[in-house]
């Protein structure tokens, strides 16, 4: 997968990659009793940017998102002031091919 972004990707452009958090307890409950989900691993942060890393991506943040569910919509406001806080329900990679 991430060759492929790597290979695809025009110098300077940038590859985001959003992902279900495993740190997130309630992320990783639904995913456990989700049909579709069935056998599916979460995939840390940490691998996913080593695997970028690793064909050549740089990486330039990870962010954490979704802390609040709908209900609290009226706390959304503060969810940019959360991202670096690794407990949201998704991450997203955010990573640039340099050459």
């Amino acid at each position: 997968m991430t060759l492929f972004h790597r290979r695809v990707t025009k110098s300077g452009r940038y590859v985001v990659t959003f992902e279900h958090n495993p740190r997130n307890l309630v992320t990783k409950h639904v995913v456990e009793k989700c049909v579709l989900d069935c056998g599916v691993q979460l995939v840390p942060p940490s691998e996913l940017v080593t695997l970028y890393e690793e064909v050549g991506l740089f990486v330039l943040d990870v962010v954490y998102l979704i802390f609040f569910p709908r209900t609290f919509s009226f706390l959304s406001f503060s969810e940019r002031l959360l991202h670096s806080i690794p407990f949201g329900a998704q991450y997203a990679v955010i990573a640039r091919k340099e050459e």
